[in-house]
């Protein structure tokens, strides 16, 4: 997998099916064909495994058992272990990208897949298959020790923004996203004088989302 912004999808990494013969033409089957003959001895030589991933975080088998191979998205077949159980540097010898004279930076990166919900709770990257969208498939490059490619990773906001305190502006009090209470502890809608009084605090679930953010963060915030 090359990199890809870290997305937030429901549904967790299903099993890999095998490709079902007949979805190729028999030309693009040529092809295919073609491609394997000449990437066999790389999937032989696959890159050596690094780790089974850190244990909050762990690599998953997305296998479905067999050893056929599977239709991507860039490429016509995948190796079975294509990014399956263990941590190693899965593009080698299966992207295009990976096989130029001057490699992609992710080719030597390892990573693997992983289930969503197991990496909620770890600080590691968890991001969204490109080669195979909508499958529902996570990978991380992170839980093998690397560091997400790109300019998106997950520690660069933390970063930037640790410290700081920043001025939010809300157009009007609106329920339940953001609105005030007066003193009987009713809710106050749209544009009055409690709207301006700094006295009274903000409630809402955008209040309480954008509170878990500024925690998280380590940044302030002044409405």
């Amino acid at each position: 997998e090359n990199h890809v912004g870290l997305r937030l999808l429901p549904a967790l990494p299903p099993k890999l099916p095998a490709s079902p013969p007949d979805t190729m033409s028999s030309s693009s089957g040529l092809f295919a064909a073609a491609w394997l003959l000449a990437a066999s001895s790389a999937f032989a030589q696959s890159p050596p495994a690094t780790s089974d991933g850190e244990p909050s975080c762990p690599c998953i088998d997305v296998t479905d058992g067999s050893n056929s191979c599977f239709m991507g998205r860039k490429v016509p077949c995948y190796p079975p272990e294509y990014g399956s159980r263990t941590c190693r540097a899965h593009n080698v010898g299966v992207s295009r990208q990976c096989n130029a004279t001057t490699p992609a930076s992710f080719c030597t990166m390892s990573w693997c897949y992983v289930d969503r919900e197991i990496c909620r709770s770890s600080v590691y990257d968890v991001q969204a298959s490109t080669q195979f969208p909508g499958s529902g498939l996570f990978f991380s490059y992170g839980t093998c020790g690397f560091e997400p490619p790109g300019e998106h990773r997950p520690h660069s906001v933390t970063d930037i923004m640790s410290g700081r305190t920043f001025r939010v502006g809300i157009p009007r009090m609106e329920y339940p996203q953001h609105f005030k209470r007066d003193a009987s502890g009713r809710v106050v809608l749209g544009i009055g004088e409690l709207y301006r009084n700094d006295m009274v605090p903000w409630e809402g679930s955008m209040i309480d989302y954008a509170a878990s953010v500024f925690q998280f963060a380590d940044f302030d915030v002044n409405y």
